[in-house]
């Protein structure tokens, strides 16, 4: 079971007890089976608190924000009350 989870990219070879599904993990990886077919955060890392690398965004960035006379960051979104009125 555990082997076709990793075969299908539904799991991940777990390096640090075993290498018996390291070749199964790459042949996934290779074929952006199951999560690989995306970004994701392995286990390890998660409970660790790290998130790996962040993908870069993409597009252009549609957040407007401006700075109150006090120094408060105000942030604007998309269909927010002042979205349009802001540069």
């Amino acid at each position: 079971m555990a082997e076709a989870m990793v075969r299908e990219g539904w799991a991940l070879a777990y390096r640090q007890y075993s290498t018996d599904y390291v070749d199964e993990e790459a042949q996934a990886e290779a074929e952006g089976a199951g999560m690989w077919a995306g970004t994701f955060v392995a286990p390890w890392d998660f409970r660790h608190g790290t998130d790996g690398a962040a993908p870069a965004a993409q597009g252009e960035c549609i957040i407007k924000g401006n700075i109150s006379s006090s120094g408060e960051r105000i942030y604007h979104v998309p269909g927010g009350q002042y979205y349009n009125r802001t540069k």
